[in-house]
């Protein structure tokens, strides 16, 4: 299915490469592949990444860029040691904000900040000394969440780019299902977004 959806970004691409546009307001982006790095429970840092996890549309002014995205992400964990945990976490982003570009040229530095509104599923089952009070069951949480970006953006042709982004993600829980104190959490992206873009 994955491997369907590239061929098609790729021939999406090449009507809008050999476009005769010039001059536009409008971009859309595919998110190509993504990575995070989590600092877990088990005080470590661990990475997953994710192929065509979202879409993007940016609105270009003169001097700033208004953009939005929604991402799905899923991934399974696996711990194992003096304690056993596994599960599968799924994650629904909504990210509104606005960027800066440096330069005019065919490689421009992007400067942006991003609000959102993530939804946050983990499924899982443990067992051992590891937090004594997680059992076989789930976790939900809904968070307001804050992201500072820099990155690269290329351009391809008149009406294609390619580009990648760095960000760290800052969020405060707005709901938990473990009736605790709502947390604070705090995640670093080496590549947040790589993407595939199309300017109308």
């Amino acid at each position: 299915m994955k491997r369907n959806l590239l061929i098609a970004a790729l021939l999406f691409s090449s009507v809008f490469c050999f476009s005769q546009q010039n001059n536009f307001k409008h971009e859309i982006g595919i998110n190509l592949f993504s990575m995070i790095a989590d600092y877990d429970d088990i005080q470590a840092f661990t990475y997953h990444s994710e192929p065509f996890s979202g879409i993007a549309y940016k609105y270009h002014s003169r001097k700033h860029n208004f953009r939005g995205s929604v991402n799905y992400v899923d991934y399974s964990y696996n711990f194992t040691g003096i304690h056993y945990m596994k599960g599968e976490i799924n994650i629904l982003n909504f990210k509104t904000g606005i960027e800066k570009r440096i330069f005019s040229g065919d490689i421009q530095i992007i400067l942006a900040s991003d609000l959102g509104l993530s939804y946050f599923h983990d499924n899982y089952e443990s067992s051992g000394d590891f937090i004594p009070d997680l059992y076989d069951g789930y976790y939900k949480n809904l968070s307001v969440n804050l992201y500072p970006t820099m990155g690269l953006n290329y351009s391809i042709c008149k009406n294609l780019s390619a580009s990648i982004e760095s960000s760290f993600g800052f969020g405060h829980e707005v709901y938990n299902t473990r009736n605790n104190a709502l947390t604070f959490w705090a995640e670093f992206y080496p590549i947040s977004v790589l993407s595939l873009n199309c300017q109308l």
